[in-house]
């Protein structure tokens, strides 16, 4: 009891308030956009089945794997479904994160590195956006998080109880989602090239660490084994069809998104202008030392609170961090098939926030150190404004509610994109319409075939190209007028009443 308590009084008290800062900013309007249509899915996975269930069936039909699901089943049984309750869990592994990378960055470097680490990822559009979602990305970041603090501990004590959390923890972490594995994999690397990196040897004794991998392996078998069989097979709902290939600038644009996720240029020329403030900070201190540079670098280099790793191995760890994370999917989608996507990278989003604070902490001038932090700080909370005051989804909600206030019995809503029916049939409840998804590219043969029998047609389109557009608009005004357009966030509504005069009459529906 009292290690605890002495460890709580070493913790800065403006961590405190770090804490309530996240929390603030991720339950402050939880509620006020619709579920987008990974939420759906989550929410459509588990329900109408049991825990077992989710446990066995979900892996079969999601590319993710069950822990999360399994969480949310248990979490909405109990509160219901919720936009604000089915977030709430995603907020609490979001603060959690918080917390826990403080402790990463004390524990690899100090408390002031730690403090820093803590509040960029409390100010983090792209952490919060993913703590404000029903799925499982916040509670990856924290898991992933608590493997690497664990790892480190097991670097300065490799216990038993040590090696025992790492493992719990890292099986956690992969029953979580699939990029876990790039995660274990920086975390093998980094522990296996440890040997060459100082002359004490490897930064884990090779038979704990091997006995911890067993541990973890097998207990991550039946998992490991669903994902070869989805990466064997082809199409079907754990396809990744949908993924394009990643090009130079996508991929070096995803470290500018952990800045800002929807203006990664703008987060990119951040990191760049800190890089050389560092940079230039660090040429200076060289010519001001008169040639004693060995003195000014030790003086330069943050102290570890006790890691057991020397500064080449705090470096060594968040490279292999960062980097295998990121770029062996890379690697993977040009040799294989492609893999990645911006936000399964979010592990490897928690090792840079950790690194940017170490960066900053290494410039020499306190005063210019508080510089470079507070515009790094800027740069993340610039985007909050326009993440809270505009809609940052298609808002299917809106235009369900439209649909459901406007359509007469019998009417028929057709859905360009046969996944986006869901969202759409979470929102409406009424029965006396009919919901029909099509693909973007159905023939005019199969867009007659659809409203056959139907008078008044509403056609809902997202993220459907022009000349499918097009076929769509010619094929109902054959026989109906074109009465209704309204543009909502990333949707359009539009609504074909029966005659001939096309367009004659175009209104908003809102009116």
């Amino acid at each position: 009891m009292g290690g605890f308590t002495d460890r709580l009084r070493s913790v800065p008290v403006a961590l405190y308030g770090v804490v309530v800062l996240a929390a603030g900013l991720r339950l402050y309007s939880l509620g006020r956009e619709s579920y987008w249509l990974d939420e759906i899915a989550s929410l459509n996975l588990v329900a109408g089945r049991t825990l077992p269930e989710v446990l066995i069936q979900v892996p079969t039909v999601d590319r993710h794997p069950p822990l999360y699901y399994a969480l949310l089943k248990g979490w909405i049984d109990l509160f219901g479904t919720g936009e604000v309750i089915t977030r709430l869990p995603a907020v609490v592994f979001g603060v959690a994160a918080v917390v826990v990378i403080y402790g990463v960055g004390a524990r690899l470097y100090d408390r002031q590195v730690g403090l820093l680490s803590a509040t960029l990822l409390a100010v983090a559009r792209f952490h919060i956006n993913h703590s404000q979602a029903t799925r499982m990305y916040s509670l990856f970041a924290l898991l992933t998080l608590l493997s690497f603090y664990l790892l480190v501990r097991v670097v300065e004590q490799p216990t038993r109880r040590t090696v025992a959390g790492y493992a719990l923890v890292t099986v956690l972490l992969l029953y979580t989602h699939a990029f876990a594995l790039f995660v274990v994999l920086a975390q093998n690397v980094f522990v296996v090239g440890s040997r060459w990196l100082d002359d004490e040897g490897p930064a884990v004794p090779f038979r704990t660490w091997l006995a911890s991998q067993a541990v973890v392996g097998l207990a991550a078998l039946p998992w490991v084994a669903v994902l070869l069989g989805q990466a064997l097979s082809s199409g079907g709902p754990t396809g990744l069809s949908w993924i394009p290939e990643p090009t130079v600038a996508s991929v070096l644009l995803t470290f500018g998104g952990y800045v800002d996720p929807w203006n990664p240029i703008i987060g990119s020329l951040a990191l760049l202008l800190v890089g050389g403030f560092v940079a230039a900070d660090y040429a200076i201190e060289r010519v001001d030392a008169d040639g004693d540079t060995a003195g000014g670098e030790a003086e330069r280099a943050p102290a570890a609170d006790g890691s057991g790793l020397g500064t080449r191995g705090r470096t060594a760890l968040l490279g292999c961090w960062i980097g295998v994370v990121v770029f062996v999917p890379v690697v993977i989608s040009y040799v294989l098939t492609p893999i990645y996507v911006a936000r399964y990278t979010i592990g490897a989003a928690m090792g840079a926030y950790v690194l940017l604070a170490a960066l900053i902490r290494l410039v020499g001038s306190v005063e210019m150190r508080y510089i470079v932090g507070g515009v790094l700080v800027v740069a993340f909370l610039l985007p909050l404004p326009v993440y809270y005051t505009q809609d940052q989804h298609a808002q299917w909600d809106e235009v369900s509610e439209a649909v459901g206030t406007n359509a007469a019995a019998g009417d028929v809503i057709l859905i360009s994109q046969p996944s986006y029916a869901n969202p759409f049939e979470h929102y409406v409840s009424r029965e006396d319409v009919s919901v029909k998804p099509l693909p973007a590219s159905a023939s005019t043969t199969e867009i007659r075939a659809a409203v056959r029998g139907h008078d008044t047609v509403w056609l809902v389109t997202t993220q459907l190209p022009p000349d499918a557009v097009q076929r769509y608009r010619a094929t109902l005004e054959a026989n109906r007028s074109d009465t209704g357009v309204t543009e909502f966030r990333g949707l359009t509504l539009w609504r074909f009443d029966p005659g001939n005069s096309s367009r004659a009459n175009e209104t908003d529906i809102r009116t």
